[in-house]
């Protein structure tokens, strides 16, 4: 059997809740279109970098930045209650240039 570190199991776990959280409770339209890539989390649990892509041809990352600053407290206290740790890291939200989609988009990945 695989063992793995802790952080990666949360991090599995930060990333699946982000996506119910995302698709059920957050009603913000800038957030709309958004997938979460991947969340990286410190092995001292103290932070946790969620990576998100952009769906919508539309947005850019600004507007889902202030999207996600908006919605802050509402992922949090919903991590929070479904993800039981002693202490909740802090969350950034960072976009995931990896995936290159953007170019589409006319970013510059």
């Amino acid at each position: 059997m695989k063992s793995y570190a802790r952080s990666v199991r949360i991090a599995e776990a930060f990333q699946r809740e982000m996506a119910e959280i995302l698709m059920r409770k957050i009603t913000d339209p800038r957030l709309e279109g958004v997938t979460i890539t991947h969340v990286e989390v410190t092995e001292d649990l103290r932070l946790a970098t969620i990576f998100f892509d952009i769906w919508k041809p539309e947005d850019d990352v600004e507007t889902v930045l202030k999207g996600f600053k908006s919605a802050h407290a509402l992922i949090k206290r919903e991590l929070a209650r479904r993800v039981r740790l002693k202490f909740m890291p802090k969350l950034q939200f960072v976009f995931d240039q990896g995936n290159c989609r953007g170019k589409v988009r006319g970013f510059d990945c």
